[in-house]
């Protein structure tokens, strides 16, 4: 439960990321916290470019450790948990398998047929949350890049698109979440596992 918790807090720092990034003129910088500016004062900061670069600048620096402490968790999420994720879809997609084989030959509505569907569907659901926050993961970051690009870097100096040029390089990449350091935690994974788990379904039922 706690890494289904931090990987919706990944989701959701992602999105006020890009929500910082798509209105940055609309907050100015005081002990490395951002406050809401008025309008009247962002009018007159408009209108001196040294400044409002300034001030944006220090913004835009704001938004660059907002998301390396994201990647931050990001990493220490795979190192925590990278293993028991990658055992709990192999495994998992093992006992997917061996349980659909006896759901096919028992009794449609039997004590050992309901249990056995529960428990099948206790499994995928599991596995499906993992995948879908992983998913949102990757797409929610994705979305970082061009949130970059709506600051107002047109009206800035260019130590500021300097600064924006290094961080849109690396947010060009998607966060993504690698269990056992081998695959990607996402939905087309999930797939793939049920596809898998159904084949060697398949190949046992010819068997017998």
């Amino acid at each position: 439960m706690i890494i289904l918790a931090l990987l919706i807090q990944v989701g959701l720092q992602c999105d006020l990321l890009c929500c910082t990034l798509d209105s940055l003129d609309d907050f100015y910088t005081e002990g490395n916290v951002l406050y809401e500016i008025s309008l009247e004062d962002k009018l007159k900061l408009r209108k001196d470019r040294e400044r409002f670069s300034k001030e944006m600048t220090k913004n835009l620096v704001i938004c660059v450790e907002h998301h390396r402490q994201i990647i931050r968790v990001v990493k220490d999420v795979e190192r925590i948990s990278g293993t028991g994720l990658f055992i709990l879809f192999v495994g998992g997609g093992l006992i997917l398998c061996s349980s659909l084989f006896p759901l096919s030959v028992v009794k449609i509505g039997s004590i050992e047929f309901i249990m056995l569907l529960f428990y099948l569907i206790c499994m995928l659901t599991v596995q499906f949350l993992y995948c879908w926050l992983g998913n949102e993961i990757i797409f929610k970051s994705s979305l970082i890049l061009q949130s970059a690009f709506n600051t107002p870097w047109i009206g800035c100096n260019v130590k500021f698109q300097k600064i924006l040029l290094v961080f849109m390089m690396k947010t060009s990449k998607p966060m993504s979440i690698l269990t056992g350091g081998l695959f990607t935690m996402s939905v087309p994974v999930f797939v793939s596992i049920l596809r898998t788990t159904y084949s060697y379904f398949t190949l046992l039922k010819n068997i017998q």
